[in-house]
């Protein structure tokens, strides 16, 4: 059996969605993994668009269905394409749902508001429980744009 056929020997088409779902190991996250040989192991979707691997080269999802490896549903970017994809996407945590956020966007805003009046950032940082780089980069618009 060819190495082609032993990747497509563990996958399964999605009538409704079009994906084709690896059936073979998968980490965490859903991502399958591709043994090419006993000692080369790949990323499945990786596999499924370039075959073995090359670096400084991300293969992103269309469908965002980690465990889909339908060259279709794949294409190649950069490290800052596969961010920016995520950001779109909405699947990075931000702001308040961030886990390790110590800021709401309500007090977002009073820095923003209490910074413009001329309130130190020291002041500031000790009143929120932040360090001053965090006040400053907050007042600027710089971390919590969003807000």
């Amino acid at each position: 059996m060819t190495t082609a056929e032993r990747f497509h020997a563990k996958t399964e088409p999605e009538p409704n969605s079009g994906c084709w779902i690896w059936l073979g190991s998968r980490d965490r996250q859903g991502y399958g993994y591709f043994a090419i040989s006993k000692r080369q192991i790949v990323k499945a979707h990786r596999f499924a668009v370039i075959g073995e691997q090359r670096r400084n080269e991300q293969v992103l999802h269309r469908c965002d269905n980690p465990s889909c490896v339908n060259p279709s549903h794949l294409f190649l970017g950069s490290n800052l394409d596969n961010r920016r994809d995520s950001l779109l996407k909405g699947r990075v945590a931000r702001g308040n749902s961030h886990g390790m956020s110590k800021l709401s966007e309500q007090s977002v805003s009073e820095i923003r508001a209490e910074r413009a009046r001329g309130i130190t950032l020291a002041v500031l940082a000790a009143r929120y429980g932040v360090g001053q780089n965090v006040v400053s980069a907050v007042a600027r618009g710089i971390a919590w744009r969003h807000a």
